[in-house]
């Protein structure tokens, strides 16, 4: 795609606000409904109207200085969804990408790789069909993450997980010496 060719709400733009200039510009095939940045200023989680999956986009500084934007994954599932609502970052250092989707599931991807880790299914309950209206993200601590679900009823459900305790290495064996 050509960025010139794309329509004003179908490409990323990258503005330097002491010039009032365009720095860079990326096209994108969906319209974008969210952007949100991670916490370093190094990637950028787009989220598409029309049920199309999240993006990450890689956010850097060129050798000129100028922010340049690439795709560096779209979250994908195994199987056709409906993707609804904003796509958030989660954990101590944003290293999760956390989406739903139109029939209530929940889905957990790795930052870093794009690799999806889990995914989350409200039970469904008389009167909801399991629509997801907003999720939110918190760290009760460094090793227990938590994930709020807001739900078309009125429902909001707390999802909680504990990081199990990063094992020590043994310590080197002594060198033996002749």
């Amino acid at each position: 795609l050509k960025w010139s060719k794309c329509k004003a709400e179908k490409r990323l733009v990258a503005y330097n606000v002491v010039t009032g200039e365009i720095e860079s510009q990326s096209p994108i095939m969906n319209t974008a409904r969210n952007v949100t940045i991670g916490k370093e200023g190094k990637c950028a989680l787009v989220s598409y109207e029309d049920r199309h999956p999240p993006e990450l986009w890689e956010v850097s500084v060129s050798g000129e200085g100028t922010l340049k934007m690439s795709l560096h994954y779209a979250c994908e599932v195994d199987q056709p969804v409906v993707f609804t609502g904003d796509s958030y970052f989660g954990g101590t250092d944003d290293e999760f990408v956390i989406c739903a989707t139109k029939n209530g599931k929940i889905y957990i991807w790795d930052t870093q790789t794009g690799y999806l880790l889990h995914s989350l299914q409200a039970q469904q309950t008389r009167g909801n069909p399991g629509r997801v209206t907003g999720i939110a993200w918190g760290n009760a601590d460094i090793r227990t993450h938590v994930l709020a679900s807001g739900h078309g009823d009125g429902t909001v459900r707390v999802w909680r997980a504990s990081v199990p305790e990063t094992p020590v290495a043994p310590e080197e064996p002594p060198q033996k010496t002749i």
